[in-house]
């Protein structure tokens, strides 16, 4: 069960790992979702996919009328219990911890639970205050946590009474990720009016306050006022157009003055050119609870800057795998850029560290690992129903 087949981290891996199951371990699965996606159609190819929430088009005002008019919802959930129930599977895996609303739909099903969290407090009390998800729910039905990083874990042992015993820290290997080994060709700068010869600061992901696409202006502000000859020009890839935190992105960056050297770029599947051509990656989220893009990032050898006291970006980038600065500091961020810039051989250093960092991931896979703890309690599972 997941959140949605959009193209942001957790899905990714989510897609990941239920490939993995189905190709290499030969697994059947129904796949549960709240909402569609980008990747939705990838997901069919693995097993069925089931989705909760209507795709209601919000200008089809008859569309809307009867959906509120009639029990739509009741008779489709109904049958999305009676679908999962028929399947009667031995182990479900909730890929976050954010899908409460899910779990109606499986409660007349008794096989044990993983949950994998990779969220951190922000977005598990929103979630929860919001009324989108009841994070207590979850737990409750889980038989077992993995969690994305220690700061996670930790979160999990202190704000939520989960017993150490119950939940262990998997990281994702990031597996199936590759970089391309062509060197850019210029040709993705010329598109996006980057000067060729500029050092190109990039950030990747959903733009948000969680993400800090105020902080990474903040710091593209800092690096404007220090060298005000555009040597530098700051990159945000994520979002869609329609977003208000994107436009929000664009409106902030004119009344900083920075518009001239900052760019927000929609969303693709496709982020080679993006890694490709910029020259070093920004982590300027406030909450990061392990960091997909840091994986990606590091898979071409670029180096990472990121915030200290923001969750596992810290844990995974110390050792001399990247700069980390003190929480929310644009000064301090915008020197660590400079030093990189100038300092090639640092450059080197703590992209290689990194890099090899990945390569023990990768030779450690986590999804054999989520695997084989989802046999595991299937396998005791089966043991308590025979002795019963």
């Amino acid at each position: 069960m997941g959140n949605d087949a959009s193209l942001t981290g957790a899905p990714i891996i989510f897609k990941q790992l239920m490939s993995y199951l189905v190709n290499e371990q030969n697994w059947e699965v129904k796949i549960l979702l709240m909402k569609g996606g980008q990747q939705l159609e990838e997901f069919k190819q693995l097993g069925d996919v089931y989705i909760k929430e209507f795709n209601v088009n919000e200008s089809n005002f008859f569309q809307k009328m009867l959906i509120r008019l009639l029990p739509v919802y009741r008779i489709r959930n109904r049958y999305l219990k009676l679908q999962l129930e028929k399947f009667n599977p031995d182990v479900v895996l909730c890929h976050t911890i954010v899908t409460g609303p899910l779990l109606d739909l499986i409660e007349g099903i008794k096989a044990p639970v993983l949950t994998m969290v990779y969220e951190l407090e922000y977005v598990i009390r929103l979630f929860n205050d919001l009324g989108m998800n009841d994070s207590r729910k979850v737990i409750q039905r889980s038989d077992y946590f993995l969690a994305a990083s220690d700061a996670v874990k930790d979160n999990l042992i202190l704000n939520h009474n989960i017993f150490a015993d119950n939940v262990e820290t998997v990281y994702n290997s990031n597996s199936q990720y590759q970089a391309l080994k062509e060197e850019p060709d210029g040709t993705w700068r010329r598109r996006n009016g980057i000067p060729k010869d500029a050092f190109v600061v990039g950030a990747c992901g959903w733009p948000s306050w969680r993400k800090g696409t105020d902080l990474f202006l903040s710091v593209a502000k800092e690096v404007n006022d220090l060298v005000p000859n555009k040597k530098f020009f700051f990159v945000w890839q994520g979002g869609s157009r329609k977003q208000a935190d994107f436009i929000q992105f664009e409106i902030e960056a004119k009344k900083l003055g920075v518009e001239d050297i900052t760019l927000i770029i929609p969303e693709v599947s496709d982020t080679h050119e993006f890694y490709n051509n910029i020259n070093v990656l920004l982590s300027t989220s406030r909450e990061e609870p392990f960091g997909t893009v840091l994986l990606e990032a590091g898979m071409y050898r670029k180096p990472i800057v990121a915030f200290e006291n923001a969750g596992g970006a810290e844990e995974i980038l110390n050792k001399r795998r990247g700069l980390l600065v003190p929480y929310g500091d644009a000064r301090e961020m915008s020197k660590a850029i400079f030093k990189l810039e100038g300092d090639k051989e640092l450059n080197k250093e703590l992209s290689s560290n990194f890099f090899l960092f990945l390569m023990g991931l990768k030779n450690n896979d986590s999804r054999k690992k989520v695997a084989d703890i989802l046999q595991g309690l299937s396998s005791q599972n089966s043991l308590v129903n025979e002795i019963h």
